[in-house]
């Protein structure tokens, strides 16, 4: 028996509807699977806090009175998203650690010392120079 073409049409769209259905599930599925393991991870971390808490009291621990300092996240962010700044300064670079400003100096001493040249008169002491007037 055949079926009318508008009937096959309306079939294929049907067919099409459920498979879409069922990855929606799926999908739907394997996200209350990552939430409830969320929440266990948050549970677990919880506990383990307080835990902590009870083993640094016990021990006389100063820890409620030390001022905690939490890395800001977005800064890491930022520095990842867009290009880099231009340096202000021509032949600045731009120095990120107090590690690197060391290296930084140090190369930007390097360029200068090649880009002076150096000064005949200054090696050769016999020779007058132009602002001293002889007697």
């Amino acid at each position: 028996m055949l079926i009318p073409e508008d009937q096959q049409k309306y079939k294929i769209l049907v067919e099409k509807l459920y498979r879409k259905c069922q990855d929606t599930q799926t999908e739907n599925e394997r996200l209350v699977l990552r939430i409830t393991n969320t929440k266990k991870i948050l549970k677990s971390r919880i506990r383990d806090v307080e835990i902590l808490k009870k083993r640094l009291d016990r021990y006389n621990d100063n820890w409620r009175h030390v001022p905690m300092v939490v890395p800001h996240r977005t800064r890491k962010t930022e520095l990842k998203r867009g290009p880099k700044p231009k340096p202000k300064v021509p032949g600045e670079t731009r120095v990120r650690g107090p590690g690197k400003q060391k290296k930084a100096n140090q190369k930007q001493q390097q360029q200068q010392e090649q880009q002076t040249p150096p000064n005949p008169a200054a090696e050769n002491n016999n020779t007058p120079s132009p602002n001293k007037t002889t007697e």
